[in-house]
């Protein structure tokens, strides 16, 4: 999940005219293990995507929104990455 409250990206408009965008929240899944599922409503199997979903969320609805702080981890030596 991400909400994006600032204007990082430009939405364009059908006629090719940039618009005002509304802070974004995304929402989406990643199905890095089952790529079907298989149940009792689907017992041959359906495929198990992954979904984005994108909302967006006008400031009034969002009046006490306080950004959350994340502070960087110390280096680690073990760290591989």
């Amino acid at each position: 999940m991400l909400f994006m409250p600032d204007n990082r990206c430009t939405l364009m408009s059908g006629d090719g005219k940039a618009v005002a965008r509304p802070p974004l929240l995304f929402i989406a899944n990643d199905n890095d293990f089952l790529a079907t599922i298989t149940d009792t409503n689907h017992p041959d199997g359906i495929a198990n995507p992954n979904k984005f979903f994108v909302f967006a969320v006008d400031s009034p609805d969002l009046p006490n929104y306080v950004p959350q702080t994340i502070v960087p981890l110390a280096h680690d030596n073990h760290d591989r990455g």
